[in-house]
């Protein structure tokens, strides 16, 4: 080899060729002794998946779908998308609480041996998989030296998941039930207290009915009012369920809002057809009934509209309905997921064959080089000592 010219392709090949004897006998060896190495000496483990579904059932219990059948409403109710569920699933079985029962379940501290509980819980952590699928399905998957270990973890996370579920739509409709008791009892006393005033009212003054268009007048902007307060009603309902940043509720907003100006544009007359007289032009009499009458009919809506919502948080707090559907129970695996002994012996054998073969090529080079400086450094390294000459 010239040592001006470097070494091309073709002198590593002869090297390789050289020595093709030895690397041949050392990659078989190689690869025999890891696959051995792997199977004596390291533990397989196994998964066993379990796949679920979400019902679809909303935050909120059966609340949503009975706020889904008040047409009116300005915005439509769907509750939790099922993305939003499986980001659920996701948090409940990687917190703390759900990896502490399942060390104490399966009493994983002593089985472990780790002296500390975090060190346990973040193997615990590790050996679970759990995501959403393509198909939308949501799957667990927990790896085990213990198959049958392995499938029982699997549906005890399914239950700890269902149940944990349960308690917080239950949760919830406690306090949503709270919630409307509250506004229930402050507008069944309103609307005593509005229907006791209308009757002193008539008795004192002896109006009954206002001449037809005061009267339909008075009527029209009693039904108004009361459609405004029913929506304003349901949209602080839904800012109590979802929050007050929540698209719907901003979208419930707007609604009430563009209702409100719609009505104000009414009581100051900007009416063209003329049917509906403005507030200032209606006498003080009926004015006066009219007051009346329109809080009797705002109390009244706003009554229709909260006692089925009361009604309904009470029967989901007493309800503990599952909120996932099990399509595949775990049971224990056949084969081993781990570890894929083939390829880890062909990896291991690939790498000890690269070292062997950089120093044998790097030791021809030292041995073909007339570099005196080369033969100091190289025989520096028992390795790489050249024969002397």
């Amino acid at each position: 080899m010239q040592e001006n010219k470097g070494i091309s392709f073709l002198d590593y090949l002869v090297i390789l060729i050289k020595w093709k004897k030895f690397l041949i006998v050392l990659s078989a060896v190689v690869l025999i002794c890891s696959y051995l190495a792997i199977y004596f000496l390291v533990t397989p483990k196994y998964d066993s998946k379990a796949l679920i579904i979400s019902t679809n059932n909303n935050d909120v219990g059966g609340m949503s779908s009975l706020l889904k059948s008040f047409t009116d409403l300005p915005i439509n109710i769907p509750g939790l998308s099922p993305n939003s569920n499986m980001d659920i699933f996701t948090t409940i079985i990687y917190s703390r609480t759900t990896l502490e029962k399942i060390m104490k379940k399966f009493d994983l501290y002593n089985y472990y041996k780790l002296n500390y509980v975090d060190k346990t819980l973040e193997v615990i952590q590790n050996s679970i998989t759990a995501e959403e699928t393509k198909q939308g399905a949501y799957q667990v998957v927990v790896r085990d030296e213990d198959k049958n270990r392995a499938a029982e973890i699997a549906n005890y996370i399914i239950k700890i998941l269902n149940k944990t579920l349960i308690n917080i739509n239950v949760a919830k409709a406690h306090n949503n039930s709270v919630f409307l008791a509250k506004r229930y009892k402050e507008i069944k006393t309103n609307l005593k207290m509005a229907e006791d005033s209308l009757v002193y009212y008539q008795n004192k003054s002896g109006v009954y009915l206002a001449d037809e268009q005061a009267k339909l007048s008075i009527d029209s902007y009693a039904k108004l009012e009361a459609e405004l307060a029913s929506k304003q009603i349901k949209l602080a309902t839904l800012i109590r369920i979802y929050g007050k940043n929540s698209p719907k509720v901003n979208n419930a907003k707007i609604a009430v809002e563009e209702f409100k100006y719609k009505y104000n544009e009414l009581k100051r007359g900007n009416n063209s057809s003329g049917l509906l007289l403005s507030l200032k032009d209606i006498p003080e009499s009926a004015m006066q009934y009219y007051r009346y009458l329109r809080e009797v009919k705002i109390q009244t809506k706003m009554m229709e509209f909260i006692i089925p919502l009361y009604e309904q948080t009470k029967f989901d707090e007493q309800k503990e309905i599952p909120l996932i559907k099990i399509i595949d129970k775990a049971v224990p695996a056949e084969r081993k997921a781990f570890p894929p002994r083939v390829l880890f012996s062909f990896i291991f054998t690939i790498i000890i064959l690269g070292v062997v073969v950089f120093f044998i090529i790097l030791k021809e080079i030292v041995n073909s080089s007339d570099n005196p400086k080369v033969k100091i450094i190289a025989n520096s390294f028992f390795f790489l000592k050249t024969k002397s000459k």
